[in-house]
């Protein structure tokens, strides 16, 4: 075999081999592996010039990141939205301040078993939210009888 002909050889190689990418299936990728978007608690996309450090909502609410794959997106990680406002010290629902509205708001509170609440010095509380802890505020219970004009023990008799 002459120069020439090994020559030719390796030019006609390529040549025959020229619909090689026609035999395989290329698929078109939805993204570019390993860009990230901005996201809320619902999978709703933002754009964002840093998506490596997505902007701050009220209260406990945060925007999550979604993460390009060759598969395509991945789930938004990491955003939580408003839940109903409790009594812990966090603004759960991400609006208008910290415990401002709770679940136990308004109601009464301290009752004792025996006592009449309307009658003498027994005055129910009612809940409170301090500092993240529930209180009962305001409430007055029956004590021991005392000779002063009042029915302490709230059975319905003065000074018994």
């Amino acid at each position: 075999m002459t120069l020439r002909s090994v020559f030719l050889i390796c030019l006609l190689i390529p040549l025959g081999c020229s619909n090689c990418l026609e035999d395989q299936q290329l698929v078109p990728l939805e993204c570019r592996p390993g860009e990230k978007q901005v996201c809320n608690h619902h999978g709703e996309v933002f754009t964002s010039l840093y998506p490596d450090n997505p902007p701050t909502l009220p209260g406990e609410c945060t925007f999550g990141l979604r993460t390009c794959t060759f598969q395509g997106w991945s789930e938004c990680v990491g955003a939580k939205g408003p839940v109903e406002e409790i009594c812990d010290g966090l603004d759960n629902d991400c609006v208008d301040g910290i415990d401002n509205q709770f679940p136990e708001q308004y109601q009464l509170c301290g009752f004792v078993e025996g006592a009449d609440y309307g009658v003498g010095i027994c005055t129910p509380g009612v809940m409170k939210c301090e500092g993240g802890e529930l209180t009962c505020d305001g409430h007055v219970g029956p004590v021991e009888e005392t000779c002063d004009g009042l029915d302490n023990n709230c059975n319905g008799s003065v000074d018994e």
